[in-house]
């Protein structure tokens, strides 16, 4: 098997659906215009990360390519990135402010967020550098991840946009936000660990 697949499966999950600027945005574009008017928004975000995606993949088979030597320390840094993104899970805050009065937001503003959205940049690039860094070389495998991994990512801000208003009633509880935290850091921990004992 070229990657351990309930290992990026988690990954690929639990860093789409926590809290970051596609999610958040999406859900106050779905509570201030609904969601049918913020699919151009939500497609914007698909395409930026699909091309953020089709990018790590390629970059990082080439540099591998050119210096074999940087594997253990890409998966080190990897794994060092997930440990803290699970940090990050952990103090998770799911509120948003519903009362933004803003133009509609537009397919450019999705796709140009990627730019500068570091949550999607160093994702994708720890994605191919560490979590399927078995896919190195595999060019018909790497376009298949970009696409089933962008597709998570708009599903992902498709449920933030529509259930907007039941996230944040729901998160308002502590007691739900600590067990939902806790569960999708501990995933992010259990992610990291696998990809440090695979180097060593």
């Amino acid at each position: 098997m070229l990657i351990d697949i309930p290992q990026s499966l988690s990954f690929i999950l639990v860093t789409n659906i926590t809290p970051g600027p596609n999610n958040i945005s999406s859900a106050q574009t779905g509570l201030t215009i609904g969601y049918k008017n913020s699919l151009p928004y939500l497609l914007g975000i698909y395409t930026g990360v699909f091309c953020l995606l089709l990018f790590g993949a390629f970059a990082s088979n080439a540099i591998l390519a050119i210096f074999p030597g940087l594997e253990k320390i890409l998966c080190i840094a990897g794994a060092l990135y997930i440990l803290y993104l699970a940090w990050k899970t952990l103090g998770a805050n799911y509120a948003f402010n519903e009362k933004i009065k803003a133009k509609p937001l537009t397919y450019a503003n999705g796709f140009l967020l990627q730019i500068m959205n570091p949550k999607a940049i160093i994702y994708c690039l720890t994605l191919y550098s560490s979590v399927l860094i078995g896919l190195s070389g595999h060019n018909l495998y790497l376009l298949m991840s970009a696409v089933i991994s962008a597709s998570v990512t708009f599903l992902s801000v498709s449920a933030w946009a529509l259930g907007g208003t039941v996230i944040r009633n729901s998160m308002e509880n502590k007691k739900i936000k600590s067990i939902v935290n806790i569960v999708l850091s501990l995933l992010l921990v259990g992610t990291a660990m696998q990809i440090i004992f695979s180097v060593f």
